[in-house]
């Protein structure tokens, strides 16, 4: 199986065992996009702490567009999720600079 595969049966069956699968073959992948992300914006230094709240936080948004997720579309579960995925980590650094925002889409402009 394919992770498609693993996400096709998810929605299909609405088991999340399927799911659990697509994330155990997906974790690299997931790693190295929070760590790309964390060091394209100036941070350095690993901090479990950060990169564990950054990848809590992506889960959170992979589970959110998962029910929205239509498989008889033939697109691919990570490209329709990228928007939600870079959303999630914009809001991980939003919440982590000083300056105070109310909402995601302010930040955006101003950053």
């Amino acid at each position: 199986m394919d992770l498609n595969d693993y996400i096709r049966e998810t929605v299909r069956h609405k088991d999340l065992a399927y799911f659990s699968f697509f994330l155990h073959h997906f974790e690299k992948r997931l790693n190295s996009v929070i760590y790309r992300f964390l060091t394209r914006n100036g941070i350095d230094r690993y901090d479990p702490a950060r990169f564990l709240d950054y990848k809590l936080e992506l889960l959170q948004m992979l589970l959110f567009c998962l029910p929205r997720f239509d498989p008889a579309q033939e697109t691919e579960f990570l490209k329709y999720a990228k928007h939600y995925i870079q959303d999630g980590l914009l809001f991980c650094r939003m919440m982590g600079e000083v300056g105070s925002f109310a909402s995601l889409a302010e930040y955006r402009r101003v950053r």
